[in-house]
């Protein structure tokens, strides 16, 4: 990153980073062609390295760049020893240039399974909602079970869908699912006898901006929204609310 080298994977190396500023694969990164050092001592960009003066002295370094395909260098493959090498040639560049390609075939290939996997699981959930809404007697029944299916997929443990009422002044609950319990259900009662704010709710900045939110901890927002309180004292934490077009 802007200020660490860290090694993803490494053989010989006990430290797992270290500043970028004293790495010697910086000089891979900014270049972009396979760097060979034979005696880090003898080269002035390297001589007064800590790496170099003190430990892990390092003498011989050879690295070549992790490169996307479309150019961009995310890291580099590189090797070293703690003695000087003039025999490294240029078929050896060659073959660490091949070994850097091999690992950037990894990670695209790592990428693209898991774009795969997402989109698989995306589009069996939609499959599993088209399918309830379909069979749902009802638009309540269809909301209450698509909030089921959602938030199983996501990991949540509660749902609600909203609709705005009173001339679009208030928000009030149409739908919900989630764990049973006279807390939930009061709390669900009690909004819909008194519907939530526009100005006051995180339904209802996303209402207004139309736009999601997304909070990590209701104790960030708890000031700025009251529900959040109540959605404190029922257990919840957290919580993503998305407009529905």
């Amino acid at each position: 990153d802007d200020e660490r080298q860290w090694f993803k994977s490494r053989i010989g190396v006990g430290r797992s980073e270290m500043p970028r500023a004293i790495a010697l694969a910086d000089h891979t990164i900014l270049g972009g062609d396979v760097c060979v050092v034979p005696d880090a001592r003898q080269d002035p960009r390297f001589r007064d390295n800590p790496s170099v003066m003190g430990r892990p002295h390092i003498r011989f370094y050879a690295a070549a760049p992790l490169l996307t395909r479309e150019g961009h260098r995310l890291g580099v493959l590189g090797i070293a020893d703690w003695k000087p090498r003039d025999d490294f040639s240029e078929e050896n560049c060659e073959q660490l240039q091949t070994l850097a390609r091999l690992v950037m075939n990894e990670l695209d290939l790592r990428v693209e399974l898991s774009a795969r996997s997402r989109a698989e699981r995306d589009l069996k959930l939609v499959n599993e909602l088209m399918l309830a809404i379909a069979e749902a007697p009802s638009v309540n029944t269809a909301l209450e079970t698509s909030l089921s299916l959602i938030c199983q997929a996501v990991g949540a443990s509660h749902g609600r869908a909203w609709t705005v009422v009173e001339r679009g002044k208030k928000c009030q609950p149409v739908a919900a699912w989630g764990r049973a319990g006279p807390a939930w259900t009061s709390r669900l009662d009690r909004q819909r006898r008194a519907p939530l704010t526009l100005t006051n709710s995180m339904v209802g900045a996303v209402l207004t901006g139309n736009k999601r939110q997304v909070i990590p901890d209701f104790r960030g927002v708890s000031r700025r929204f009251s529900a959040a309180r109540d959605a404190l004292a029922i257990g919840l934490t957290a919580a993503i609310c998305v407009p529905v077009r």
